[in-house]
């Protein structure tokens, strides 16, 4: 099945499109092809796998795990909105107010993604390919973190300390909280050792 959503985006290049929205703006399915959740429902979360087993115009039938039990679980389009915060100064509160809104399967194909597009999902099974290292600080922790135990998670090949990027000032955080707590605890010794 070859899906397009509906939405109200400016842009009318696809590739664009797909770089702002949560799924696919247009979503190809097969029979078979393995699928990730890209929002949360009743049954699944947010980053939930699974297989299409069969293709409605309105429904996507998609076989999930449950709790070690395969299941088929219906999947209509849902609307995720775009909106735009503001502050009421005379109601002293935040209001928002849509600003556009997309329409679509909640789904996209789950061979591989980016570990960009993965931030904020669970996943069951991670391979981690870093062959290229990684470019930003906190890249290596997302792909890492993704991985709901650490028995699913595989790497392409081995970790390395420079695919371990940070933030400097993360980084002068904690220096900072590590001194404080070196003085907490140099206080609490000092007081229980009478001196």
């Amino acid at each position: 099945g070859n899906f397009f959503s509906t939405s109200n985006c400016q842009s009318k290049n696809e590739d664009e499109l797909d770089k702002m929205l949560p799924a696919p703006y247009r979503l190809q399915l097969r029979l078979g092809a393995r699928v990730v959740f890209t929002k949360n429902g009743s049954k699944w979360v947010n980053g939930t796998t699974g297989f299409v087993r069969d293709i409605k115009p309105n429904i996507i039938q998609v076989q999930i795990n449950d709790d070690g039990a395969d299941v088929i679980v219906d999947i209509q389009r849902v609307t995720w909105e775009k909106k735009k915060y503001s502050y009421d100064q005379q109601q002293n509160k935040l209001t928002t107010r849509p600003i556009g809104s997309f329409t679509q399967f909640p789904l996209s194909l789950g061979w591989a993604m980016t570990i960009h597009k993965s931030q904020g999902q669970t996943l069951d099974r991670v391979i981690v390919d870093l062959d290229w290292g990684t470019f930003a600080s906190g890249q290596a922790y997302v792909a890492l973190s993704r991985a709901r135990e650490l028995k699913g998670l595989k790497f392409r090949r081995q970790l390395k300390v420079e695919d371990v990027k940070s933030d400097e000032v993360i980084r002068e955080l904690y220096r900072v909280l590590d001194k404080k707590d070196i003085a907490r605890q140099w206080r609490t010794t000092k007081g229980q050792s009478g001196d």
